[in-house]
């Protein structure tokens, strides 16, 4: 997702959500209701506030929105690592993903 489609003003559809997960992910690191609105080029911060109420009481009953919600948590936490291009140039001649040959080479 694009940092134009985060901030568009759109009020339905994948953008929406999107942009409500990211002023989640925000608040939860501490964030202010002010700051996140002002980051995504909203009006107020009450904007904000109603947004998150609504994505919370989803999160309650939506299990696939949670799931998301976690998935994307994830990989804020492990990002994918870095392969060198060594790595993946004997991965793919010996038919492998980098990470396999990391994990050989360390062994």
């Amino acid at each position: 997702m694009t940092e134009f489609l985060l901030t568009t003003l759109r009020r339905y559809g994948p953008e929406s959500t999107a942009r409500t997960v990211v002023m989640y992910l925000l608040r939860e690191n501490q964030f202010s209701f002010n700051h996140i609105a002002s980051e995504l080029g909203m009006k107020s911060h009450t904007t904000v506030l109603k947004n998150l109420q609504h994505l919370e009481q989803r999160l309650t009953t939506d299990a696939r929105l949670l799931d998301a919600v976690a998935q994307v948590k994830r990989t804020l936490k492990e990002p994918e690592p870095v392969y060198s291009g060594e790595e993946i140039r004997l991965a793919a001649s010996l038919n492998l993903s980098p990470r396999e040959v990391r994990e050989a080479r360390a062994c």
